[in-house]
């Protein structure tokens, strides 16, 4: 193991000496962000000394999170939340309403840094949700005898095959650590890693447990904004800019006031592509702030289509809830797909290319329920999008449906913290006998 860490930190030191001067910059320019991660969390509320210490590396990870701090809260844990990325570090507000008394960023994986939040915090637990595996974050918490478990655990295989080099370094803190997967191929994989079936469950994904308020009245906002029918394409990356287009265009000649809201993934990265191919079918217009009410930039809707771009961090879900049919993207191209039960849960009919390895439970789900509609182009999506957008019925149908489905999937918080208690991770909990 020894060997292993030695090997590990010299990768480490090896990758800073080559990003200082990055580094450097982002000190300059994000002092409050690069204080975070040197373990600097002052000032904290008092209260979180002594909490459970919950980790989650982006946005997606911590909405996952949300139902979980919630819980934690009601028991009295006190839970604080460490993120890895800014765009989820900007939704503290959000986090600190589901139950996080802070929200920092996660330290880097150096021994001072993690050492110096363990000494600010003393947390009684560390939860790491899914795969945010960093070994000296693990051998630092083992020296402060503080348990460790992975929530709403995943191991890809490919993600197994990278951590395989340093299997002898992390087993033995690994074997000292409890793993509640998302699925029994999660298990599989994390039990090859050196987890022990003692301290490996199944309990399901949290991403379906995330509290869920009181949609919004769909018709009641749609009609004060003036619009017929909306859709939005949710999580579109760079390469289905050219679908999410040839979708578009097949709805040009829908009747009456269709707004069709286009979400990417990354904004700053294929915003300009998404420009450039939507411009020349409607007009467009962009949300760049969550200021007003949602569809405030949406233009008039007595002038036909339009096409919204969303440029705001933290809003898709709201739009799900206004929209008549969804398309979830990372689907058509080929990274795995992006959150489908978002959608679902907002009783939206849900259209999804073949790529949905991460995300498999929940199409399966929904194909099953009559909710999911698969395609394998953009004008398959054209074609399906047009025909939910042109038909009342159908789309009322497999709107329930799609409900019904994400409904099915809960149950993962309970079968969570259970597991929890039975290994006494969460303070004052005793492992069952």
């Amino acid at each position: 193991m020894r060997a292993g860490l030695t090997l590990y930190r010299a990768a480490w030191g090896g990758g800073l000496a080559v990003g200082a001067p990055y580094l450097l910059l982002r000190a300059l320019l994000r002092p409050g962000e690069m204080r975070e991660r040197r373990g600097d969390w002052d000032p904290l509320d008092p209260g979180a000394r002594g909490g459970v210490w919950v980790h989650a590396a982006s946005v997606g990870e911590g909405r996952a999170a949300a139902a979980l701090l919630g819980a934690l809260r009601d028991r009295g844990a006190r839970p604080l939340l460490s993120v890895t990325t800014p765009a989820a570090r900007r939704l503290e507000a959000q986090f600190q309403a589901a139950g996080a008394l802070a929200v920092r960023h996660a330290p880097l994986d150096i021994a001072p840094f993690v050492r110096r939040v363990l000494r600010r915090v003393e947390p009684r637990a560390l939860l790491i949700l899914e795969t945010e595996i960093w070994p000296i974050q693990l051998v630092e918490a083992d020296r402060a005898r503080i348990p460790v478990a992975f929530v709403s655990a995943r191991l890809t295989e490919r993600s197994l095959r990278r951590l395989r080099p340093w299997k002898g370094a992390l087993a033995e803190r690994l074997r000292q650590a409890c793993v509640a997967a998302q699925s029994e191929a999660d298990a599989a994989r994390w039990s090859a890693l050196g987890i022990e079936d003692s301290r490996l469950r199944v309990t399901g994904n949290l991403k379906y447990e995330r509290p869920r308020g009181p949609l919004p009245e769909r018709q009641r906002l749609r009609q004060r904004a003036g619009w017929d029918r909306v859709a939005v394409f949710g999580s579109v990356r760079s390469g289905e800019v050219e679908a999410v287009a040839e979708a578009i265009a097949a709805c040009r000649d829908l009747a009456g006031g269709i707004l069709l809201v286009v979400a990417p993934r990354h904004p700053g990265r294929s915003a300009e592509a998404l420009r450039r191919a939507l411009a020349p079918l409607a007009p467009l217009r962009e949300r760049g702030s969550s200021e007003g009410p949602l569809l405030a930039q949406a233009g008039d809707p007595r002038a036909g289509m339009a096409v919204l771009l969303l440029g705001t961090v933290g809003e898709l879900r709201a739009f799900y809830a206004l929209a008549d049919a969804a398309f979830v993207g990372g689907t058509l191209a080929p990274v795995g797909g992006h959150n489908l039960f978002e959608a679902a849960e907002c009783a939206v009919p849900v259209l999804h290319g073949p790529h949905c390895a991460t995300v498999a439970d929940v199409a399966a789900a929904l194909a099953r329920s009559g909710g999911g509609f698969l395609v394998e182009s953009g004008a398959q999506l054209g074609i399906r999008l047009r025909a939910l957008l042109a038909d009342e019925p159908s789309r009322a149908a497999a709107a329930r449906a799609a409900h019904e489905a994400a409904l099915r999937l809960g149950g993962a918080l309970e079968a969570t913290l259970a597991a929890l208690d039975a290994w006494g991770v969460l303070p004052g909990r005793e492992p069952w006998a």
